[in-house]
């Protein structure tokens, strides 16, 4: 009777329990469905990095650092067989990228409402997540090839399929010595550290049999015309484009048949471009009251390569084939850009040029750039880097930039602009100024002395931000003038400054100098005087309410925009040594500025 009395009171301890379970279970769903699915739920691991907890923008970051750090490994390759033979390759030229999304949405996938009350309580185990980097297959197949060369004595060479007037034909292919390419192909995709080739007697890759096989799938694929279809409606293609489209891919062991997606984007995407829809990120977007965030837009385009699939493996007889739509998921979310927390204006400044000139183009080029870069709290950010080098392949044009004192025409003339607007934008929103630098003479269009100059390799504007939220870089040309605007939580800022007067003039003069192409006393006028230098200083003092965050004085010295004449047999007179004291100020010094 005790022992029937034990069981019932265990089993009414049970009950109880479980009904405790059950209440626990509801309420951490209920804060489970509360998150709304923004971040990895707990113990979520990639790659060995716990990110339980994480927003989808902390997750991602987490993904880039580690497809970085496998980018930085190396693969070194020997040979037993060959012991002087020893070839290193960078990871980073193996790996195209990743799909960083999916990593995302892996990290981000729940385990259900059971799963999720273990993983709370400590009892599930680490789900681990891994970045799947995308193989540059091309790459690989370089380095087969270079590896082929350096050690095979007879390389391999597989079937393939040729035309053969109005069906295909199979061209044999010959076995080899020496490496297995398809061996090494597979080893090199795995990306490890190391791989020990073994060398000796090994198929072709891609055998006869298989090229017949596909020399059946491409007779079978031609041998009539198909409609590409979505309902009522199809768009026809004969059997001459399918046999101009046909495509014998290698893919050892076996030898793909397959349409080019060139040729059928070409023929496809004019006739069905009311059924796509481009994905566009969500952005921010400049109103009158601040800024707002424009949601993100899933996208949809053909399919070409299942359309392509389809098409080929229809079965025999079959006149039609559905269309087929790849879904385009936007890579910024409005979430991702509400965590930033940027919400209104905080810097904004303008400048004018003259429109027509080749140095628009330059400043209209480093303003799409620049146009929509965050400068994340507590990042240094530099300008050369966010615009880039600037080369003719950029779409960047010669252009009279100042060098040495004198206009010459570089490739980026004119960028300079773009530094001094983002220079008056991030001084008015309050940013630390880590690095600038003004031009060498004073150009009128600008602040006297609050302005920048930038160069590739030269001078740089770098600020700092220091403000406890991120900051989203606005950048837009019109006809004649390019406006710099950053966007952040304003935290209660407030900017003053004041420009003293100029001082100390120096009055430009006539530079004469040899002109060695020119007969004597001949005269060729490269610069006509322009304005004259001077000292300037003007002061910043930066409050977040009613504190003084900081109070600057800067100061510059503007050389003279002297003349400059080349002479014909010109012998320049000897002039004493500078007195030291008398020595030029390397305040004012130039490399190469655009």
């Amino acid at each position: 009777m005790a022992k029937r009395s034990w069981r019932w009171r265990g089993g009414r301890l049970l009950a109880v329990a479980l009904v405790v379970l059950a209440v626990v279970a509801l309420g951490l769903t209920g804060a489970a469905l509360a998150r709304g699915g923004d971040g990895a739920p707990p113990r979520v691991s990639l790659d060995g990095v716990d990110v339980s907890g994480l927003t989808d923008e902390e997750v991602r970051e987490v993904a880039a650092a580690r497809l970085e750090e496998l980018r930085s490994e190396t693969i070194v390759l020997t040979s037993p067989d060959a012991p002087a033979f020893e070839l290193r390759v960078d990871k980073g030229e193996l790996i195209r990228g990743a799909d960083l999304d999916a990593a995302v949405e892996a990290a981000a996938t729940e385990r259900g409402a059971f799963g999720n009350l273990l993983a709370r309580i400590g009892i599930a185990s680490r789900r681990e997540v891994a970045v799947e980097p995308v193989i540059n297959r091309n790459r690989v197949d370089a380095i087969v090839d270079q590896v082929v060369g350096q050690l095979s004595e007879k390389p391999a060479r597989g079937a393939t399929v040729v035309a053969s007037g109005d069906g295909f034909a199979v061209r044999s292919g010959a076995p080899g010595n020496g490496v297995d390419p398809l061996w090494l192909e597979a080893r090199l995709a795995e990306l490890p550290d190391e791989i020990e080739i073994p060398l000796g007697p090994h198929d072709a890759p891609i055998s006869d049999a298989a090229a017949q096989r596909a020399v059946e799938v491409a007779e079978r694929a031609t041998s009539s015309p198909v409609s590409v279809a979505q309902g009522p409606y199809g768009f026809p293609l004969d059997r001459n484009f399918l046999r101009q489209a046909i495509e014998f891919v290698p893919d050892a062991p076996d030898l793909l048949v397959r349409l080019n997606g060139d040729l059928l984007a070409e023929r496809l995407r004019p006739a069905f471009a009311s059924r796509e829809v481009e994905a566009s990120d969500a952005r921010f977007q400049p109103v009158a009251s601040g800024i707002e965030i424009v949601p993100e837009r899933t996208g949809r385009r053909l399919d070409l390569n299942a359309i392509g699939r389809a098409i080929v493996q229809r079965p025999e007889g079959a006149k039609s084939v559905k269309a087929r739509y790849e879904v385009i998921r936007p890579r910024r979310k409005s979430a991702d850009l509400e965590a930033l927390d940027i919400n209104e204006l905080v810097g904004e400044f303008t400048t004018e040029f003259t429109p027509g000139e080749p140095r628009v183009t330059n400043i209209q080029r480093g303003a799409a750039l620049l146009d929509g870069a965050i400068i994340k709290k507590g990042e240094t950010f530099s300008l050369n880097d966010a615009i880039g080098e600037r080369t003719e392949e950029r779409g960047f044009v010669p252009a009279p930039e100042i060098s040495g004192g004198e206009l010459e025409d570089g490739v980026g003339g004119g960028v300079s602009q773009i530094a001094t607007t983002f220079y008056n934008a991030a001084f008015f929103a309050g940013l630390e100024i880590a690095e600038h630098r003004p031009h060498e003479f004073y150009i009128s269009r600008y602040p006297e002395g609050r302005e920048a100059t930038i160069s590739w390799g030269g001078p740089d504007v770098v600020v700092v931000n220091d403000w406890p939220s991120n900051v989203l870089v606005d950048s837009q040309t019109s006809d004649g003038a390019i406006t710099v605007r950053l966007y952040s939580n304003g935290h209660d800022r407030r900017v003053e400054t004041e420009t003293g007067g100029r001082s100390d003039f120096e009055e430009p003069e006539i530079t004469e100098r040899a002109g060695e192409d020119l007969a004597p006393g001949e005269l060729r006028y490269i610069q006509d005087p322009g304005s004259p230098g001077f000292k300037v200083s003007y002061t910043r003092t930066v409050y977040e309410g009613t504190d003084v965050k900081r109070d600057e004085t800067f100061r510059w010295t503007y050389k003279p925009q002297n003349g400059i004449i080349e002479i014909g047999g010109f012998v320049p007179e000897s002039e004493e040594p500078a007195d030291e004291d008398q020595g030029a100020s390397t305040e004012a010094e130039v490399v190469a500025p655009e």
